[in-house]
């Protein structure tokens, strides 16, 4: 894909949001890690992670694989002055970059001083200024035939993920198996840590304990 200009009428933008690259903290998405399922039933979507100052959303967004990358499509919204702003900078091209925000479950050092994320769950989607990503950048326009076209085919492609690896599952854990409880669960790796799930089961009763867990594991790319 190559760069695109600024938006025509009838044309949706679309970004590339997340590559296998190394960014510029070192740290790489492997491919596969980063997992889309909960973040599409609330795919929010800020400017520049204004979440962390309190800030309101500007929009929603879609966010797809396709061919090892992730790429997103933003709705932006027009029913504060903030959206609007960003709507019309994205229009004109000025905006052109998004950034993720993600809850990083498992994940290994690597030789550039980072880590490589092994699963991770998709949060936010923002769009900003300066991108952690070298390549999340504005790759192309889409029509509205084509967007519906991507659309029927992420949801056939989802029902088909879906059906395999329910017959997987199925098929590596018979029914009996599951039902025995006697069985100790495996321990993690030390190569692997505590996942962000252990983290905050073992929090301190209290909202304020459980956030303060949640925003230490969430990273913004």
């Amino acid at each position: 894909m190559t760069a695109a200009s600024p938006s025509t009428a009838g044309e949706l933008p679309v970004f590339q949001a997340c590559d296998t690259e190394v960014d510029r903290d070192g740290d790489r998405m492997l491919p596969g890690a980063l997992k889309l399922e909960e973040f599409a039933g609330n795919p929010i979507l800020y400017w520049d992670h204004g979440h962390k100052h309190g800030r309101l959303p500007v929009g929603t967004c879609r966010v797809w694989e396709e061919g090892g990358l992730h790429f997103m499509e933003p709705r932006i919204s027009d029913a504060t002055q903030e959206s609007r702003d960003v709507k019309a900078l994205v229009a004109d091209g000025t905006i052109r970059a998004c950034s993720i925000g993600y809850l990083t479950r498992r994940a290994r050092p690597n030789a550039t001083g980072g880590e490589d994320v092994l699963d991770a769950e998709l949060v936010e989607v923002s769009l900003t200024g300066i991108p952690a990503k070298p390549k999340a950048l504005r790759v192309k326009s889409m029509t509205p035939e084509e967007m519906a076209k991507s659309w029927k085919q992420l949801v056939e492609d989802m029902a088909e993920t879906k059906t395999l690896v329910k017959a997987l599952h199925a098929k590596a854990i018979p029914p009996e198996a599951e039902a025995d409880t006697d069985e100790p669960a495996e321990e993690p790796t030390p190569t692997e840590g505590k996942s962000t799930e252990d983290e905050l089961e073992e929090a301190p009763d209290g909202e304020e304990a459980t956030v303060a867990k949640f925003f230490r594991s969430f990273t913004t790319k």
